[in-house]
């Protein structure tokens, strides 16, 4: 592990770019890809991590202005160039659900939990569960 912490460091060195350690093995997504949502009847916020796509990238910083039609536009878009894009079909449910389309995020809940297994997506559809 050390050695492959120095080459990092030697890299940012000779591009002359300025980084550390931390920023050499910095995992996970840069904090302008996640939107943190107050969702009704969620126990804690619900995170959506935005994924490579730039209209994926666009639903999550609509989601975090709370502008929630376009951030399920964008999703949608997101979603037409690439229909397997998990997060981006769970942004469009927290979107949906936010606006009260309850019908439309059980639809892109139901989608995106059977594409991946994850308690997010689980709860997501049992909070619209029927409300609609």
């Amino acid at each position: 592990m050390k050695k492959y912490v120095a080459i990092g460091v030697v890299m940012c060195s000779l591009l002359g770019v300025g980084c550390s350690t931390e920023s050499v093995f910095r995992s996970g997504p840069s904090e302008d890809n996640i939107a943190r949502v107050d969702v009704e009847n969620a126990p804690d916020m619900v995170q959506v991590v935005a994924s490579s796509n730039a209209d994926s990238k666009a639903g999550v910083g609509h989601l975090r202005t709370q502008s929630w039609a376009d951030a399920a536009a964008a999703f949608e878009r997101a979603l037409a160039n690439n229909p397997g894009d998990v997060r981006s079909r769970f942004g469009l449910a927290v979107a949906n659900e936010q606006m009260g389309n309850y019908a439309a995020a059980e639809a892109a809940y139901r989608e995106a939990l059977f594409a991946k297994n994850v308690p997010e997506y689980e709860a997501g559809l049992a909070r619209v569960r029927g409300r609609h």
